[in-house]
C-alpha cells in the first residue's frame, strides 16, 4: 500500500475528529467525509490504493474511522435521555445481525 494513502486517510480521520462538532451543524456528515476521502485516495481519485494490493491496512484504517465516528456519536448522548430510554441499548443489541 502506498504510504501516502495512509497519510491522506489518517489526515481525514484526524480532520473529522477535530471538526466533528462544527460539522454536525452543517450538511457535511461523517460518512460523507470518509466516502469523499475514500474516493480521493482510491482508483477513481489519486490512485493511491489499488484493487490488487493487500487490504489489511485499509481495513485497520476503516476500523479506526468507525471507532471515531461511533465515539463522537456516543459522546453526544445526554444522560437524562438515556435514563428515560432505559431499554434502548438492549433493543439495539437485539437488532445486531448474527455472525453464523
Amino acid at each position: 500500500m502506498n504510504p501516502w494513502a495512509l497519510v491522506v486517510a489518517g489526515t481525514a480521520v484526524a480532520f473529522y475528529g477535530v471538526l466533528s462538532r462544527r460539522l454536525s451543524t452543517t450538511v457535511v456528515s461523517g460518512p460523507l467525509v470518509f466516502v469523499a476521502s475514500g474516493l480521493a485516495i482510491g482508483p477513481l481519485g489519486l490512485g493511491l490504493v489499488q484493487e490488487d494490493e493487500s487490504l489489511e491496512p485499509v481495513r485497520a484504517l476503516l476500523e479506526g474511522a468507525l471507532a471515531v465516528v461511533l465515539f463522537t456519536d456516543a459522546s453526544a448522548i445526554r444522560g437524562r435521555e438515556l435514563r428515560r430510554e432505559r431499554f434502548l441499548p438492549l433493543r439495539l443489541l437485539g437488532l445486531s445481525p448474527s455472525t453464523d
